[in-house]
């Protein structure tokens, strides 16, 4: 598996969280602030941000924000991403599970969290490179998160690492 990123470890707080903090006092943590209300669904929801549904299909494993039982969609979108690539697994589980941070948060204006957002891509990196080696101790993966000037913003994705057993 990939090494922790540095940025998890002792993250700060996002800058709107330490103005909260600052204004309401030293010992309030980013579970006070979701504890003042209209954050239960939203936390709720980002669970299969952080902790997504896996599904192994055609020799690989995938990302799904679906019950296991309603994902033949999903398999089906997956097989797309097959054609012509039936001999590259890693290849296909590289792009069909990247997940864009910048897509996630399409009706939200971005601007101003650029560093929260990376390292709420490093976050979520951590949280499947735990589940991926929970749930499938038998492969190895590799995560990533690319956000660099490349990229089309935070980005994270998995896929198996050649040679594994």
């Amino acid at each position: 598996m990939n090494q922790p990123d540095p940025k998890v470890g002792n993250r700060p707080f996002p800058g709107f969280l330490a103005a909260w903090q600052e204004a309401n006092g030293p010992e309030l943590t980013p579970l006070d602030h979701l504890g003042r209300g209209g954050g239960i669904e939203f936390v709720l929801a980002a669970q299969w941000l952080f902790c997504p549904n896996f599904i192994e299909h055609r020799g690989g494993v995938f990302r799904s924000e679906l019950p296991a039982e309603s994902s033949g969609s999903r398999r089906r979108n997956i097989d797309t991403w097959f054609s012509g690539r039936e001999d590259r697994v890693d290849l296909v589980e590289f792009h069909a599970n990247t997940t864009t941070l910048w897509d996630v948060f399409t009706n939200d204006d971005t601007t101003g969290y650029e560093e929260d957002l990376s390292q709420l891509a490093c976050t979520i990196a951590e949280c499947w490179r735990a589940l991926l080696a929970r749930q499938f101790p038998e492969r190895q993966f590799a995560v990533e998160v690319r956000d660099d000037e490349n990229s089309y913003g935070p980005q994270i994705t998995f896929y198996g690492r050649s040679g594994a057993s």
